[in-house]
C-alpha cells in the first residue's frame, strides 16, 4: 500500500477526525493538513464495548471524516501501530468537494471487528465521542496508546 518515499492521502473517519489526538500521535512526523471529504455508501459503525468506530458499509448514507493530505511513510507507520491490527490499510473513493473526488488510504475494519459492530449497523457520533471520552484518547495518545 505504502512505498518507502511516497507520500499518502489518507481518510478519516473516527477517533483520527479529532486534531489534538493526530498532533499527539503523530508530533512531527506530519503536516497536519485536514480536508473535509466524505465517503458515500459507508458510515462510521459503533462497535460493542469501545468508544471507536469501523467504517461500515451504508447504502445511501454517507461517513463525514477528513483526507489527511502527503503523509509520510514514518506517519503512516505511526497510525497504523495505533489502530492495530482490527484494521488493515486499504483503499476508498471518497468527495473532496461539490465536483471532486479521489482515491485514498483508509483503515477499514477486519471481518471480525466489523461482525462486532452489525448488522444492523448503528452510527458512531464524532462529536459525542469528543465531549465524552476525546480528552482521556488524546491524553493516551500522548503516552503512546
Amino acid at each position: 500500500m505504502h512505498g518507502n518515499n511516497r507520500l499518502i492521502d489518507l481518510f478519516v473517519y473516527g477517533t483520527l477526525r479529532d486534531e489534538q489526538l493526530r498532533r499527539a500521535l503523530l508530533g512531527n512526523a506530519a503536516p497536519h493538513r485536514a480536508t473535509p471529504a466524505r465517503a458515500h455508501g459507508w458510515i462510521p459503525a459503533r462497535i460493542a464495548g469501545v468508544d471507536y468506530p469501523a467504517l461500515a458499509p451504508a447504502h445511501g448514507r454517507c461517513a463525514e471524516g477528513a483526507v489527511l493530505r502527503q503523509l509520510s511513510p514514518r506517519a503512516v507507520q505511526l497510525l497504523t501501530e495505533y489502530e492495530g491490527d482490527e484494521y488493515v490499510l486499504s483503499q476508498i473513493s471518497v468527495e473532496l468537494g461539490a465536483a471532486s473526488s479521489a482515491q485514498v488510504a483508509v483503515y477499514l475494519p477486519t471481518r471480525a471487528l466489523l461482525a462486532r459492530a452489525g448488522p444492523p449497523f448503528a452510527e458512531w457520533d464524532f462529536d459525542t465521542w469528543a465531549r465524552s471520552t476525546g480528552a482521556a484518547r488524546r491524553r493516551r495518545g500522548r503516552n503512546r496508546f
